[in-house]
């Protein structure tokens, strides 16, 4: 079994991979589809957007308010646009999960990283003002959209 972390440094040859975490798929999906053999798997996680029929003055806020204060145009899809996304390049779906986003509460910071690395990167933000104000209008701006915003996770096998 061949797996690769990060499909950008890679030389590998088209259909040599089984397995790919796929960090921003909708970026990636093409290389996603090169490196892996037929049968080998994809797995993302990402944002989402519910329901698949948000209006579009929604959606516009949502990424305007994600994107401002990390300086990156966020453009989190629906689930049903990350179904397409995927089969639209020779994907299909095997799983799908959906978690509300929880990325920057404290206890989900603690379960992903542990006390120590948390308390770490607590301690940088203290001493980092424009990122501290960057990562708590994210926290915002994730807790304001809740009703809007899902983590999820997909794995698609290359057909």
């Amino acid at each position: 079994m061949t797996f690769i972390t990060n499909p950008a440094e890679t030389e590998k040859t088209m259909t040599s991979v089984t397995s790919l975490p796929g960090d921003h798929l909708d970026t990636a999906n093409a290389e996603a589809a090169r490196l892996l053999r037929l049968g080998g798997r994809c797995g993302i996680h990402e944002l989402c957007l519910v329901p698949d029929e948000l209006s579009r003055e929604k959606r516009d806020l949502i990424e305007h308010d994600l994107s401002t204060p990390i300086h990156v145009g966020a453009r989190p899809l629906t689930i049903q646009e990350w179904h397409v996304l995927l089969t639209e390049h020779g994907f299909s779906i095997t799983h799908r999960v959906t978690a509300p986003m929880h990325l920057l509460e404290a206890p989900r910071l603690i379960q992903d990283d542990g006390l120590g690395r948390v308390l770490l990167i607590a301690g940088r933000l203290l001493r980092d003002g424009e990122a501290r104000a960057r990562v708590f209008a994210m926290k915002n701006a994730f807790r304001k959209h809740g009703p809007h915003l899902r983590a999820i996770t997909i794995v698609g096998r290359k057909a």
